[in-house]
């Protein structure tokens, strides 16, 4: 949709200047704020519909954070095993720390197991390019559609 303008002096091309770096830098708050909470959002499904919901406790720990003065979106969590679960593990041992024997409260394992590995549920990435993609395409289109209501 092409719009156009007609400016008659410097006062009235400045202030078309300021008014749209003004209404511009908000559709730009608002598309990230937007996709922060769209990338959040899945993230949480994601983790559900594969499993990994035991306790919540991961779930709960997911938040997003608006920086940069609106114009950054960090999206995460303060869990120790987020990365875990979504980078996956290798086969490894665990062997008792403080404890005589390792066990889950009904079997004894032992002093030492062998964990399998696990090969991760990439939740996190699988949200962040559903909502923005790798070309970073749907932010453009976010903020074309911002764009034209600014009139």
């Amino acid at each position: 949709m092409a719009s156009s303008v007609i400016i008659t002096g410097d006062k009235e091309l400045i202030k078309l200047i300021n008014d749209i770096a003004v209404k511009g830098d908000s559709a730009i708050k608002r598309v990230v704020k937007q996709k922060s909470i769209d990338v959040e959002r899945d993230y949480k499904q994601g983790l559900r519909s594969n499993g990994n919901y035991k306790t919540g406790d991961l779930e709960k720990s997911i938040d997003h954070v608006i920086s940069n003065n609106g114009k950054t979106g960090t999206i995460g969590s303060d869990s120790i095993i987020s990365k875990y679960i979504e980078f996956g593990t290798s086969p490894h041992k665990i062997r008792i720390k403080n404890a005589k024997v390792l066990s889950d409260g009904v079997d004894i394992f032992g002093t030492e197991v062998n964990h399998p590995g696990y090969k991760g549920n990439p939740a996190l990435r699988r949200s962040y390019y559903k909502n923005i993609g790798i070309n970073e395409r749907k932010i453009v289109n976010a903020l074309i559609k911002e764009f034209e209501k600014i009139k």
